[in-house]
């Protein structure tokens, strides 16, 4: 009887460091797919850093060429209002000089005028 209570004993001891070995096995296998979560989290959250850090640079580029592309429009806009400017004022000053000119002949005319008519008294 004795003999029999000591295998059942050792038996039951037996089966529990069966258990207590397969539960470390199973943590230890949990601990290494947790491991493995974390470095595959780890290297997503790179490439979703990575790929954003590369479209605010793509973002940066684009604001900066379409700033360019402004400023480059509003210096032709400006180029084309001061050549413009320009075409006026030379046209304003030939008015003028025509004007002047115009003037002065008409002076003259009437200067001979009147000494054609002076001359034409005096005879």
């Amino acid at each position: 009887e004795e003999a029999k209570q000591r295998e059942i004993r050792a038996y039951d001891l037996m089966r529990q460091k069966r258990a207590r070995d397969k539960a470390k096995k199973a943590s230890r296998l949990e601990q290494e797919r947790l491991l493995k979560e974390a470095e595959e989290d780890k290297k997503r959250e790179e490439r979703t850093y990575d790929l954003l850090r590369r479209k605010r640079a793509r973002d940066k580029a684009n604001k900066a060429a379409l700033l360019e592309r402004e400023r480059l429009k509003r210096e032709s806009e400006e180029a084309k209002q001061r050549e413009i400017r320009a075409y006026d004022l030379m046209r304003q000053k030939r008015a003028r000089d025509k004007a002047k000119k115009a003037s002065r002949l008409e002076q003259e005319r009437l200067l001979k005028e009147a000494e054609e008519d002076k001359k034409r008294e005096e005879r």
